[in-house]
C-alpha cells in the first residue's frame, strides 16, 4: 500500500514529485485498508450500527443484494441525519432541510424492505457510538429523537394516504 504523496521503500519515505495529491481514500476507505475489510460498512465506524439494525430487522444483512443495500442506506443515512439535526438542520422542503428530509425518508423506505420499523430509534445508536467524540450529539439527543420520530410519523401518514389513493 502506498499513497500518492510519498512512496514507502523499506523504512525510508521518499517524497514524490507531485506533493499534496489527494489519494481519494478518505477516512472510511483508509479504515477499510487498515482493518482489512472489504467495505466501509464492515469497519468499526459502521459495525455497531449495522449489528444493531440486524437485531431489529426481520431480514438478514446478507440475505440478498436488496437487503445489503437497505442496511447500508439505513446506517449511512441514519448517521448523516443524526449529525444534520444536531447541527440545527430540520426536515423541510428547502435547502439543507430538504436533504435531511430526503435522507430520512429514503432510510424509512429501505427499512420497510427489511422489516425494520422505528427509524427514530437509530440516532440513539449513532449517539452512543459517536457521542464521546462529538458531544453535540449527546447535547441534542432529545431533539434529534423528537425530530426524527415526527418526520417518520408524517412520512408514514403520507405513504398511507398515497397508497389509499393508488388503490382507489
Amino acid at each position: 500500500f502506498s499513497c500518492s504523496t510519498t512512496c514507502v521503500l523499506a523504512t525510508e519515505l521518499v517524497p514524490l514529485p507531485a506533493q499534496s495529491v489527494d489519494t481519494g481514500m478518505g477516512v472510511e476507505r483508509t479504515a477499510c485498508v487498515l482493518q482489512g475489510v472489504a467495505s466501509n460498512y464492515d469497519t468499526d465506524g459502521f459495525r455497531i450500527i449495522m449489528d444493531w439494525i440486524e437485531q431489529q430487522a426481520s431480514v438478514g444483512y446478507h440475505a440478498s443484494d436488496a437487503s445489503r443495500k437497505a442496511y447500508r442506506v439505513l446506517a449511512d443515512h441514519g448517521r448523516g441525519v443524526t449529525f444534520l439535526i444536531a447541527d440545527g438542520v430540520t426536515p423541510s422542503n428547502e435547502g439543507r432541510g430538504y436533504i435531511c428530509r430526503r435522507l430520512l425518508r429514503r432510510a424509512i423506505q429501505h427499512g420497510q424492505r427489511i422489516g425494520f420499523e422505528g427509524v427514530y430509534r437509530l440516532p440513539a445508536v449513532v449517539i452512543e457510538q459517536m457521542g464521546e467524540a462529538y458531544p453535540e450529539l449527546k447535547e441534542h439527543s432529545a431533539e434529534i429523537a423528537r425530530v426524527v420520530r415526527l418526520e417518520e410519523e408524517r412520512f408514514r401518514e403520507t405513504l398511507t394516504r398515497g397508497q389509499k389513493e393508488f388503490d382507489e
